[in-house]
This record gives C-alpha cells, structure tokens and sequence, in this order.
C-alpha cells in the first residue's frame, strides 16, 4: 500500500492566562496514510456500543503518540480504537460531531 491519504494526528495543551483562564492549543502534525474500510460486521459491533465507526487509518506505529484526534480532509475525527500490528498501527475514528 501507497500511505497516498494526508491526516493530521491532533494534540491538546491547556495553558492558564494570568486570571486562571485555560487555554487550549491544539497542535497538528502531518502524517501519511492508507485509508482502511471499515467492515459492516465492525459496524454492527460498534453499534451495540454507542459508537459510529466511519473511517480507519494505517500508519507506522511510531508516528502515534495517544493522540484522540485527527484531521482528514478538513473533517476532525475522535479516535475510537487503535489496533497495533507490529510496525503499523490501525486508528479507527468516528465524526467528531463538534466539528
């Protein structure tokens, strides 16, 4: 496979102001991808879960670091599980539904 698909990992920091105030700052960083399907049958187990699997994402496995996010052609997904094979790792996301 080609890792054709650009996605971005997305990662949080707070920062307090001098009130006390939290900012968030979101740090993206740019990563190449395949695109995976996601199966009927992971759906319907998905389901049974209150999850809405709507896209999986191969990448090598030392590129991910925790992140919960990631960017995919300007939509912002919620990582949902992460399946790691050896030197690759499989990120399956949902819709973020704020986004």
């Amino acid at each position: 496979m080609r890792y054709n698909d650009v996605i971005y990992l997305m990662s949080q920091s707070v920062t307090y102001d001098e009130y006390k105030n939290p900012i968030t700052t979101t740090e993206e960083r740019k990563v190449y991808a395949n695109q995976m399907r996601v199966t009927t049958s992971e759906r319907y187990e998905a389901a049974n879960h209150g999850l809405k699997p709507s896209k999986r994402f191969e990448i090598y496995t030392f590129e991910y670091n925790g992140q919960s996010k990631l960017k995919h052609e300007t939509v912002v997904y919620n990582i949902t599980d992460v399946d790691e094979r050896g030197e690759k790792i499989q990120l399956t996301c949902e819709k973020d539904v704020g986004s």
